[in-house]
Formats: structure tokens, C-alpha cells, sequence
């Protein structure tokens, strides 16, 4: 299992179109071939077995992790220990399923998990790299898949005062395999 990290250091707020009746999100597990956590906030996509995979897909709809694939309400394998004294918790038994945003709903995300590395402005096409972080670089539309539209351009500081980038989310694909 991962080192137990602060909740609040990764993950994605929904400023605007969340949550009523007609939002569309979905859920899935990630993939057994992932080995790596993918913190929430990142871009995943549907693989053909209907399972999430890190990162933008030429063809797949993004979708944006609301939970990360090692959050305690994801997996929480609990444990055994020789050591009676040790305290062990219980599992609460998660399905492994995970919820995201599907990048074809109209919202208004701001995310943990962008390339700190690129300027934003506003209007900038957004894609995202192979594992799921957010960025400018290669942004292209119809060569690369397109998964936002920067709104504000600035960084913000989310709730938990961590730097996060906002956009509106939308969905182009990329050049077909």
C-alpha cells in the first residue's frame, strides 16, 4: 500500500456545473496493468476492457478522477500482523471503482494536478500527458486530444491552499490510431 499522504495535497474542485441531476460522471476501476497511484484531479480514459488508464486518449473520452486510485474509499486492503498488541484496522472492503467527470459535461474544474512548469492563459488549449497531469505543451486540436480550455489563466490556491489551475472542460479528439 502507498505512504499515507495528506488528503489535501491532490485533487480537483468543481467551481461550476456540479452536482445535479443531469451531471455526467462515471465509474470504473483502474486497470491491472497500472502500477503507479493516480492521485485525483489527473485525466484518465476508458481502455477496451472498460477500465481507467492514465492519461488522454486519441479517440477515448477524458474523464477527470474525482478519487485517486490509492484513496481509502478505492482500496484498503487493511492487514494482518504477528504482534497482537499492534493495532490493525478493518478494511471497510471497497470495490476498486473509482468516479470521474466526463470531459463532454459543462464544467468549470480547477485541478492540483497541471504542469507547474508552462505559463496559462486564458483560452489556451489544454491535453494531457500519459500520466494524466494537465498541460499546454503539444495542446493541438484534432492532432492531439484536447480535454479544456483554460478560463481564469491564472493559478489560484485552492480551498486547501494548494496552487491549482482552472478551465472548463470539453473534448476534442486527437489524429485516429
Amino acid at each position: 500500500m502507498a505512504v499515507p499522504k495528506l488528503i489535501t495535497s491532490k485533487g480537483m474542485d468543481v467551481k461550476k456545473g456540479w452536482f445535479d441531476m443531469s451531471s455526467l460522471d462515471y465509474s470504473a476501476k483502474m486497470d491491472s496493468s497500472v502500477t503507479v497511484d493516480v492521485p485525483a484531479g489527473r485525466v484518465v480514459h476508458l481502455n477496451a476492457s472498460g477500465n481507467f488508464e492514465p492519461g488522454a486518449d486519441n479517440t477515448g473520452v477524458a474523464i477527470f478522477l474525482i478519487q485517486g486510485s490509492d484513496d481509502a474509499d478505492v482500496v484498503n486492503p487493511g492487514g494482518a500482523v504477528s504482534d497482537p498488541s499492534v493495532f490493525l484496522h478493518v478494511p471497510v472492503r471497497p470495490s476498486g471503482k473509482m468516479s470521474g467527470l466526463v470531459a463532454t459535461g459543462g464544467y468549470e474544474i480547477a485541478t492540483t494536478e497541471f504542469d507547474k512548469n508552462r505559463s496559462y492563459v486564458p483560452g489556451n488549449l489544454l491535453t494531457a500527458d500519459e500520466d494524466g497531469v494537465i498541460t499546454n505543451e503539444n495542446a493541438v486540436q484534432y492532432v492531439n486530444p484536447i480535454v479544456g480550455v483554460v478560463s481564469s489563466g491564472k493559478v489560484d490556491r485552492n480551498h486547501n491552499n494548494i496552487p491549482a489551475l482552472s478551465f472548463w472542460t470539453c473534448w476534442l479528439p486527437g489524429e485516429a490510431d
